[in-house]
């Protein structure tokens, strides 16, 4: 059946039409020659991985040739991760007994090849994925000075090694695994070493510094770090990282803690605070602990004032004149 699939496709490409929506996406609104171009280059690099030497399609017996074609075919169905796995397997089989050398030309010759036919749109197809695939995946396999073709999109590549995510997150290189056995970060296996997304861990960085440190969240809310522990045990301080066996240091939600300050602020009342009202540490003493103090606010029964003009908006020593209501 699947042949026949194939030469309905190849008979409409013949006839200047384009095939129905069940061909691969890769091969979408190319000609008959783009596609044969894209389908023997693919064969090409698969059979030399496969050790069949170069692809000679007119040397090949009829089932050969259906079964080159066939294993093509599977690869354009799932385009580009096949494609980049093909890729891929060069790490184990670079067809070179120089190693590490032979691979960096062999690579640097395919490119050649590949830029060499890029007018033709199912070679610029693979080109535009093989620079996608080096850029993202491959960590330091082409020499910037060797090659100037390759247009990557930044000047540094996204697969980076343990050392550079450790100082991007100004961090031990231990730390790293810790991350990655709780998941915050997903290592790539390249030659055996781990190496680490970019991206992901600029992301991560970038929600660490984005957030509070204890000292950070203690100043803030002008709590002591007793205070402050309380409240993040209790669950009223919202934090993104507890201290565990794998990271030692808390991370506090800096959005959350002020979104809590503005619905106290918003809670407060509007007129002068009674007689009998309290300070906080007042309310403190009359038997309310840090998390009740804050709870009772939330709830309404404890009414209490904002100071107008504090400069401190996210403290929680702007909050004054408290009364409980049962009592007031």
């Amino acid at each position: 059946m699947w042949f026949v699939d194939r030469l309905l496709y190849i008979e409409a490409l013949l006839a200047g039409k384009q095939p129905g929506s069940s061909s691969p996406a890769v091969l979408m609104g190319l000609e008959f020659r783009e596609v044969l171009s894209l389908i023997h280059f693919v064969a090409h690099y698969q059979t030399r991985l496969q050790g069949g030497g170069s692809f000679n399609p007119v040397a090949l017996r009829n089932y050969e040739l259906a079964h080159v074609y066939e294993q093509v075919w599977g690869m354009l169905q799932a385009w580009p991760d096949n494609f980049y796995s093909l890729l891929g397997q060069y790490v184990d089989r670079p067809m070179s007994t120089k190693g590490q050398a032979g691979l960096n030309k062999h690579f640097r010759d395919l490119y050649e090849r590949l830029h060499r036919q890029q007018e033709n749109r199912g070679i610029a197809r693979i080109k535009a994925e093989f620079d996608r695939y080096i850029e993202e995946y491959w960590p330091g396999v082409l020499e910037p000075e060797r090659i100037t073709r390759i247009q990557l999109a930044s000047a540094t590549r996204n697969i980076i090694s343990k050392k550079e995510a450790a100082r991007i997150l100004g961090s031990r290189l231990e730390r790293i695994d810790n991350l990655v056995q709780q998941g915050r970060i997903t290592p790539v296996v390249f030659k055996g070493k781990a190496h680490y997304q970019r991206n992901q861990v600029e992301a991560l960085a970038n929600e660490i510094s984005s957030n509070w440190t204890m000292a950070e969240a203690c100043e803030a809310l002008e709590v002591t770090r007793y205070q402050l522990k309380q409240l993040l045990d209790a669950g009223v301080i919202p934090a993104l990282q507890k201290p565990d066996s794998l990271n030692r240091d808390w991370i506090v939600d800096k959005l959350g803690c002020l979104d809590l300050i503005s619905v106290l602020r918003s809670n407060a009342r509007k007129s002068e605070p009674p007689s009998g009202a309290v300070s906080m540490a007042g309310a403190q003493r009359q038997g309310y602990s840090i998390v009740q103090l804050v709870l009772s606010m939330q709830s309404g029964e404890l009414q209490y004032s904002v100071a107008a003009d504090g400069d401190a908006t996210t403290s929680l020593k702007q909050f004054f004149g408290f009364k409980n209501n049962k009592m007031a």
